[in-house]
C-alpha cells in the first residue's frame, strides 16, 4: 500500500510538472557560484517556490539594464491602456510623430501596437542603434506596418516619446509611481535615469536605465504573481498575458510579444529549454529577467557594461549558465 502511494504521488508529480523543477543542493550552488567566478557575471539570482534559493554578487549596486528598458516601457503602456489613457490602436499620424526625413503616408499607419510588436515598417535612422541593426535595417518602404518584424530601435524609441506626449510624464516619472513604488523598489534613483539624442540622426530619443539586482528580481516576482502585490493589481495581469504572447516566431530565438522574448516551442536561449510562455527581459551584455511560470521561478542576471569597447558575455555563455539552473 505505502508503495503504490509513492508510485502514484510519482506519477502525479510527473504530470503536474513538480518532477521537473530545478533542484538546489550544495554542489550544484558551489557550481554556479564558480561559474559566475569565472566569466563577467557581476550579480545572479534565482527565486524559486517562494524563496531566493541563489544569490551572487552585490544585489544593490544599479547597472545600466541596455534593451531590458524597452519591457520597462512595455509594463507602462499596459498600465496606462487599462487606465484608459492610451489608445493602441492609435497610429503615428493620429498621434502626430514624424521624424528628420519625413515619414511616408504608409509609414504613418503604424499603430503603437505595430510599434511594441517591433513590426512598425519604419526604417528610419534610429539613436542607440547596433552596427547589427543599422546593416539589417530593410529599406523604406519594403514593408506594410503589421508585417515584417525587426529589431528596430526606431519603434522602441518612438514609444518613449508618444507616451510622454500622450501622458505630459517622463517614462522614468511614471515608472516610478506606478511599478517602483508600489513594489517597494529600493534602489531605483531618478536622477540616474537618462536619455540618449543623437543630432540628426532621429527626433526620438532612446532612454538609459540603471536598476539594481534585487529591485528586477521584485519586478519579476511581481510578474510571477499575475501583477499584485499586497492584494493591489500594479500590472494588469490582462497586460502580462496579452504582452507575452508570440506575436513573432523567431526560430532559434523562440518568439517575440510586446517588447518580450517569449519561450516558443521549447526555444528561448542556446542549450536549454524552456517551457512555452517563459518571457525574458533582455539587453546588452545578457543583461536579463527571466520569468518561468511553469517552474514557479524568476532569474536575475546582470553584467557591468559601460562602453561598447567593454569585454561582454554572450547568450551561448548565459546560455549554459541558464542550462544548470534549470537542471532538474
Amino acid at each position: 500500500m505505502k508503495n503504490l502511494l509513492i508510485l502514484s504521488l510519482l506519477i502525479l508529480g510527473c504530470f503536474s510538472g513538480y518532477a521537473q523543477l530545478p533542484q538546489w543542493n550544495q554542489a550544484k550552488k558551489d557550481r554556479l557560484t564558480k561559474m559566475c567566478e569565472q566569466q563577467l557575471t557581476k550579480v545572479l539570482l534565482v527565486y524559486q517556490n517562494g524563496k531566493l534559493v541563489f544569490e551572487y554578487g552585490d544585489q544593490k549596486q544599479d547597472y545600466n539594464i541596455f534593451s531590458m528598458r524597452k519591457s520597462m516601457v512595455s509594463l507602462l503602456y499596459g498600465i496606462y491602456a487599462n487606465e484608459g489613457k492610451i489608445n493602441l490602436n492609435a497610429n503615428l499620424k493620429k498621434l502626430g510623430i514624424d521624424d528628420f526625413n519625413k515619414l511616408t503616408e504608409q509609414e504613418k499607419e503604424a499603430t503603437i501596437m505595430d510599434l511594441l510588436k517591433a513590426k512598425s515598417g519604419v526604417y528610419h535612422q534610429a539613436a542607440y542603434e547596433t552596427p547589427g541593426m543599422m546593416k539589417n535595417r530593410p529599406k523604406r518602404g519594403s514593408h506594410k506596418p503589421g508585417t515584417h518584424w525587426f529589431y528596430n530601435n526606431w519603434d522602441f524609441n518612438a514609444l518613449t516619446t508618444i507616451f510622454e506626449k500622450t501622458t505630459g510624464k517622463t517614462v522614468f516619472a511614471a515608472f516610478k509611481e506606478k511599478i517602483a513604488d508600489p513594489l517597494k523598489f529600493q534602489d531605483y534613483d531618478i536622477k540616474k535615469q537618462s536619455y540618449i539624442r543623437e543630432a540628426g540622426v532621429s527626433m526620438h530619443e532612446a532612454t538609459i536605465w540603471r536598476l539594481s539586482g534585487r529591485d528586477l528580481l521584485k519586478l519579476g516576482i511581481n510578474l510571477l504573481n499575475q501583477g499584485k502585490q499586497d492584494n493591489k493589481v500594479v500590472i494588469p495581469v490582462q497586460w502580462i498575458d496579452r504582452s507575452t504572447k508570440v506575436y513573432s516566431e523567431l526560430g532559434i530565438l523562440g518568439g517575440y510579444g510586446l517588447c518580450w522574448w517569449v519561450a516558443s516551442r521549447g526555444e528561448h536561449y542556446p542549450f536549454v529549454k524552456f517551457p512555452d510562455r517563459s518571457f525574458s527581459a533582455r539587453g546588452t551584455g545578457e543583461q536579463s529577467l527571466v520569468v518561468v511560470p511553469a517552474r514557479n521561478m524568476v532569474i536575475v542576471h546582470l553584467t557591468e557594461v559601460n562602453s561598447p569597447k567593454d569585454k561582454m558575455m554572450h547568450v551561448v555563455t548565459f546560455g549554459r549558465m541558464l542550462k544548470l539552473v534549470m537542471k532538474p
